[in-house]
């Protein structure tokens, strides 16, 4: 098991619009081995408010 870990509105914002970067890759090595990712308040609105823009 991996230490959980917290990844920046950049990095979700890579992963979910499917950019190969070493951050997004590893955030999603973390999701499909079910590790712990963390995930604050501020970071969710900050993805949120992406996707209500565009």
């Amino acid at each position: 098991m991996s230490v959980p870990l917290l990844f920046d509105t950049s990095v979700w914002i890579d992963f979910l619009n499917r950019k190969d970067t070493p951050q997004a890759r590893l955030l999603e090595a973390y999701i499909e081995a079910d590790d712990g990712v963390l995930l604050t308040p501020t970071i969710l609105q900050e993805i949120l408010q992406v996707f209500s823009i565009g």
